[in-house]
């Protein structure tokens, strides 16, 4: 079977036609034949031609002007699209072959882009298809929700380069600050108020191997310093500090910039339960891929972008907001429970009851700890002294808030806790509980 497209004739007159062989014939010197098919889709983009596997093409071109005819297999359409200052299109029917007149009338002229889905909509297609996995590259927003009369407070997502893990020896090359407007009651995060990023000599070269993962040179550096002014002014408008790894960021922050010591803080990797949520991997390259984009990471303001991005969407498992999940972790004070002095055989038992061991680096306790929120803490110092300790050795603890957590402040031994009946209120033994952060605060 053969169709006309005449209509796309070149301009000498010639004529061209394709039936199912795609035979390639020349017509006054114009080349007019098929154009292997590419198994890709039909979609115009960027000045190349691609069709899909069910698609047979022939054409013809001369200098800036091209013509081609596309017959589609499986519903028997010859689309024919002229390129060549604007770029057209025309549907022709099975039933207007060799039929020029009904091909004249039947011309239906938009842009190509318009007739093949977008690269979103494919996206989505083959995410609800079940069978693929899609990730975008994210790109910057301005605005996360758009604004309505609930109060907001700001925060900033912070992220540092730094030479080494080491904040005595080590130092900052690369600061990134992203502020933006939430709320604390929804986690819904509005206008994002800027971003920014600073370079910073460290006066010594840096490692090879912190290049290898940042790009960063001694020569993109060299003579560049961080504007504490400028961060200083900016921190005066937030009321919480996130980081990804706050651990490691606040450490190096406090030291070069004591203003960061004054906010509360949290952190996105440990104040959310990503494997509650479904997400193995709590690193923010992973996340990212769980929550369906990719970025350019070991840059401090990409991965500050990356961190919002991630904060800004739903849970997969519980459906709330991250930031949501993040504010309401952060809230709550803890109580670092030590196992002092705790015999070796122990360990196991510690372990066992999600105790992590400090080997003592950065000046810490060399000692078990254990974690616990502030309602747990009356049934776990008795179970310390019962399973581990000894009726008559002490429980030191320390407490920690959001305005200390993450913080070298929080590796300390704190205090005894006379502690004595499991389940028992402190209130009623005379230990005095400071109150919760108050909400106002994050």
């Amino acid at each position: 079977m053969a169709y006309d497209v005449s209509w796309l004739q070149p301009p000498d007159g010639g004529c061209g036609l394709f039936s199912d062989e795609a035979r390639a014939e020349s017509y006054g010197g114009i080349f007019v034949g098929r154009i292997r098919p590419l198994h890709v889709r039909l979609v115009w983009r960027l000045g190349r031609f691609r069709s899909d596997p069910a698609a047979q093409c022939c054409g013809w071109w001369s200098g800036d002007d091209r013509r081609f005819a596309i017959r589609r297999r499986r519903d028997a359409r010859v689309y024919g699209f002229s390129i060549g200052g604007q770029i057209s299109a025309r549907l022709v029917s099975a039933n207007d072959a060799y039929r020029p007149s009904a091909i004249e009338n039947r011309i239906q002229v938009g842009d190509i882009r318009g007739m093949e889905p977008t690269f979103e909509q494919m996206a989505r297609s083959l995410v609800e298809s079940g069978d693929y996995r899609v990730t975008s590259r994210l790109e910057p927003q301005a605005e996360y929700h758009p604004p309505d009369n609930s109060p907001k407070l700001v925060a900033a997502v912070v992220d540092v380069e730094t030479t080494g893990i080491h904040p005595d020896n080590d130092r900052v090359i690369e600061l990134g600050i992203c502020l933006f407007e939430y709320d604390r009651q929804s986690g819904r995060i509005y206008k994002v108020l800027g971003s920014w990023e600073w370079l910073e000599d460290p006066g010594f070269p840096i490692p090879p191997e912190i290049t290898t993962i940042t790009g960063i040179t001694d020569e993109m550096i060299a003579g560049h310093r961080i504007d504490d002014r400028a961060v200083n002014d900016l921190l005066c408008r937030v009321v919480l500090v996130i980081a990804h790894n706050a651990d490691f960021d606040r450490r190096f922050l406090e030291k070069r910039l004591p203003a960061f010591a004054m906010k509360h803080w949290a952190c996105s990797r440990f104040d959310i339960n990503w494997k509650a949520e479904g997400i193995r991997s709590s690193a923010l390259e992973f996340v990212a891929y769980a929550l369906g984009f990719f970025h350019d990471g070991h840059r401090a303001a990409s991965d500050c972008r990356a961190t919002l991005h991630a904060l800004a969407q739903p849970l997969p498992g519980t459906g709330r907001l991250a930031l949501q999940a993040l504010l309401e972790q952060a809230r709550l004070p803890t109580w670092r429970l030590w196992a002092r002095e705790a015999a070796i055989e122990k360990k196991d038992v510690l372990k066992a009851r999600g105790y992590a061991w400090s080997p003592g680096e950065f000046g810490r306790p060399k000692c078990w700890y254990r974690d616990v929120p502030d309602a747990d803490k009356a049934a776990e110092v008795p179970w310390l002294r019962a399973n581990v300790m000894g009726p008559n050795q002490a429980v030191w603890g320390l407490r920690i808030t959001a305005k200390d957590r993450y913080s070298d402040r929080c590796w300390g031994w704190g205090e005894p806790l006379d502690i004595t009946l499991e389940g028992a209120s402190p209130r009623s033994r005379g230990i005095c509980v400071p109150a919760q952060i108050p909400r106002s605060d994050l």
